[in-house]
């Protein structure tokens, strides 16, 4: 890569989350995102180039976004409209103000719609916001100094985007001072998780909140408590980041605690409810995540391809880190047998599209996973999606893990 030279995004360094890049996968385009460090009164911009191999890349004039300066931008690239959204915190008359604004991207040039609040408040806010891939909208959540923690579904039509009724998932104790908060889609269990961390006493405790969608409505679950690496509850956390691995088909969140260090929990969610499976201790080492000195922000995304695994960056360090722990063959699978047989005997297999009728105890229109002893299981155990229960003794098999 090659760095922009335009002064307008260099970084203004007394603000957190004020970089943020997306790419539009239409126009094979990267939009960055940032408060111009330099000219009172800090306004946010946006630049484009077009991503190539080499350092010849070339950014074009970076577009204002904000009239005012900006404490805090994102960029979500919307699949649905090829379009991308910029969110941005203003404070405004004794407000602060999440913004969002819809932008086309023509060449290296993007151009904006017209600019909608999308959440005022009287406190410090900190807000985050995913794209749900099922539903092609927006789940924006944030969390102010009068202890409340909300969401919202947005919408992009055309060049605007419109959001629907918010959602309390913490109201009284929620995230004192602008305290990061982290947002994900669980596309397997198709809900959001909401991570925020609570000051409630003992003071800087983190929970994982579950909300389920219909239409533009969301409907939150009981908070669960996150606990330390060996399972105990902790306080004092002050930074903490989700991400959904869609190849373990889980969702994680990674956690910091001064003088603690930083660990992993990877979430199983049910219904409106998360329960947490494995622990893990992230690395401590240079060019890893350490527990050195103050950590400003803690960030992940999940990495597919030939990947496969959350990348965990802090403070100019990384770390990347598989989403499930078991070891197993299971994912060797490619079919059900036909019959049951012994060893050295031939015996019908069930493929990919098939309806395998060997089975017993199975709950019609139910999702069932391969686990690591190669039994079949509601609960999934990170190994990947068998298929759907058509009645008690056969499936309709779906997604097999591997294809001869």
């Amino acid at each position: 890569w090659a760095a922009t030279t335009d002064s307008t995004l260099s970084p203004y360094s007394l603000d957190r989350g004020v970089l943020s890049c997306a790419y539009d996968t239409v126009n094979n385009k990267l939009v960055i995102m940032n408060t111009d460090g330099n000219t009172s009164p800090y306004n946010a911009y946006a630049a484009v180039c077009t991503p190539v191999a080499g350092p010849s890349v070339t950014f074009g004039t970076a577009a204002q976004v904000s009239t005012t300066r900006s404490y805090q931008n994102k960029i979500i690239y919307d699949v649905a409209s090829g379009k991308m959204v910029l969110y941005y915190k203003t404070y405004v008359s004794s407000h602060y103000v999440i913004n969002a604004v819809v932008g086309t991207v023509s060449g290296t040039s993007i151009s904006f719609g017209t600019p909608v609040v999308a959440y005022t408040a009287t406190g410090a806010i900190w807000f985050d916001v995913v794209y749900n891939s099922t539903n092609n909208n927006h789940i924006l959540a944030w969390g102010d100094d009068g202890g409340t923690g909300a969401a919202v579904i947005g919408t992009v039509s055309g060049t605007s985007i419109s959001f629907g009724s918010a959602a309390i998932f913490r109201n009284g104790t929620c995230l004192t001072g602008g305290t990061p908060l982290s947002v994900t889609w669980d596309s397997g269990a198709q809900r959001i998780v909401v991570g925020y961390i609570d000051n409630a006493s003992p003071n800087n405790v983190a929970y994982v909140s579950v909300g389920s969608i219909s239409g533009t409505t969301i409907t939150f679950g009981s908070a669960t408590r996150l606990t330390d690496v060996s399972g105990s509850t902790v306080s004092g956390i002050t930074l903490l980041t989700l991400a959904y691995d869609s190849y373990a088909a889980r969702t994680f969140v990674a956690l910091w605690k001064s003088g603690t260090g930083q660990w992993a929990l990877d979430l199983t969610v049910s219904g409106t409810t998360a329960s947490i499976g494995n622990r893990l201790a992230l690395p401590a080492s240079n060019y890893s995540m350490t527990a050195y000195g103050t950590i400003y922000s803690l960030n992940s995304i999940f990495l597919g391809g030939s990947i496969n695994k959350i990348l965990y960056t802090f403070n100019g360090y990384a770390s990347l880190v598989q989403g499930y722990y078991v070891t197993t063959n299971a994912t060797g699978w490619f079919g059900l047998a036909t019959g049951t047989v012994t060893n050295g005997q031939s015996v019908g297999v069930t493929a990919l599209g098939g309806i395998n009728t060997n089975q017993s105890g199975l709950t019609a229109n139910t999702v069932y996973y391969m686990s690591s002893t190669g039994t079949m299981t509601s609960a999934s155990p990170g190994y990947g999606k068998v298929g759907v229960a058509v009645n008690s003794t056969s499936i309709l098999i779906t997604s097999p893990w591997y294809t001869p």
